[in-house]
């Protein structure tokens, strides 16, 4: 397991990281990837006062993964391989925006007001059993789910009673089931069966 604390003024992991297990804790300036993290254990990556920044070209690669930052979370290299459970936690009016080449394995997430686009490219949008739900904070702006479209299609099911979507929800897959604890405005784009 490597640990890295870095106390003040943001990180850039400049990489290529190959270890089994990863936790990085950065504040006062963006943790910025830029260079490939290959993890056969779990990761997490923190920053408690600023932004979670991914390069094109810097894939992740890893089994489960906890991401926390108080602003933006961006991790959009389409060829990320994150194997596992993805937790997500943001706070206020900044977008989160992950995309997977495979498929994406929701666990407890909690995010802002900002947009949510989660992509996968090569597999279902689920939620783990053991997830306590995916909530957006009150007043939140548009959710975006895609798992492909056509022949590519794949399935979303987002079914956890505990969700709590309060911004539009547009889903683009096959078969589609989204549930929410409260009322749900969901646009779907699919080509097979929808639970809304």
């Amino acid at each position: 397991m490597f640990n890295f604390n870095d106390s003040a003024g943001g990180l850039v992991v400049t990489g290529p990281v190959s270890v089994t297990g990863l936790a990085i804790t950065t504040k006062d300036g963006d943790l910025q990837i830029k260079g490939a993290i290959a993890d056969s254990g779990n990761s997490s990556l923190t920053n408690t006062t600023d932004s979670i920044i991914q390069t094109a070209g810097a894939p992740i690669t890893n089994s489960d993964l906890t991401i926390n930052a108080a602003k933006a979370i961006t991790l959009t290299d389409t060829n990320n391989n994150l194997k596992g459970e993805v937790k997500i936690t943001n706070t206020g009016a900044n977008i989160v925006a992950i995309t997977n080449s495979g498929g994406l394995s929701l666990g407890t997430s909690s995010v802002g007001t900002g947009t949510l686009t989660l992509t996968a490219l090569g597999g279902d949008i689920t939620q783990s059993s053991s997830s306590a739900g995916f909530k957006q904070t009150s007043g939140a702006s548009a959710a975006t789910f895609n798992a492909g479209t056509g022949v590519n299609a794949k399935n979303i099911t987002l079914t956890n009673a505990a969700n709590d979507f309060t911004g539009t929800v547009t889903a683009t897959g096959k078969n589609v089931s989204v549930n929410d604890a409260n009322a749900l405005t969901a646009v779907v784009n699919s080509i097979g069966t929808n639970v809304i």
